[in-house]
């Protein structure tokens, strides 16, 4: 089952959800799930261990937040009901997100009130910040949000960030100043702890 927010055109933040699943002959079933608290735009989103979790995101006005928002997802794929969870340390939308080992991550992400489609460089609200939250495996709770030691080389927003195998890979995105996108890859090891490696 795969579940996305629908964006309006012009990147208007949404509440609405769409769901679909891959049927045995290959065809595609969808319909629109549970809307999430707050329209939102922008979020990282991810599935761990049957809960979907939304991240951050910018709100009415573009305006960055730093909600989280868990629902379980049943056998048969239907969304449950909304519950909060721990805040981020710090409201950004456009940050890489992921998990690994029993812990989620925001990597990265822009403070500013940025539109979907701007691809400029605001000056002083890309985050190099990386947070980490352990995850109740159980109940699938985040027990808090913590600032890892060491930031990202550079601050940057608009990437992607792939967890596997003990590290992290971030991928492109925008960077504090930079006049266009950017085509660069970084990882850091992914310790037993949850931090983060240089």
């Amino acid at each position: 089952v795969s579940v996305v927010a629908a964006v309006p055109t012009g990147g208007a933040p949404w509440a609405t959800l769409c769901a679909a699943e891959r049927q045995a002959d290959g065809t595609v079933v969808g319909g629109t799930g549970p809307g999430l608290p707050l329209p939102l735009h922008s979020m990282g989103a991810a599935m761990i261990g049957g809960d979907l979790y939304v991240v951050g995101g910018s709100t009415s006005g573009d305006a960055p937040v730093a909600t989280v928002y868990r629902a379980r997802v049943d056998s048969l794929g239907v969304l449950g009901a909304w519950q909060q969870e721990p805040s981020l340390p710090f409201a950004r939308s456009y940050a890489g997100v992921g998990a690994w080992d029993g812990y989620r991550y925001a990597f990265g992400g822009d403070s500013a009130a940025v539109t979907p489609d701007d691809a400029g460089a605001s000056a002083g609200t890309k985050l190099g910040q990386i947070a980490y939250a352990k995850l109740d495996l159980l109940t699938g709770d985040l027990a808090g949000w913590t600032v890892n030691g060491a930031a990202l080389t550079v601050p940057v927003s608009k990437h992607t960030a792939v967890l596997a195998g003990g590290s992290v890979l971030l991928t492109g995105g925008l960077y504090q100043g930079a006049t266009a996108d950017s085509t660069e890859e970084r990882y850091a090891v992914l310790n037993a702890d949850g931090s983060v490696g240089s």
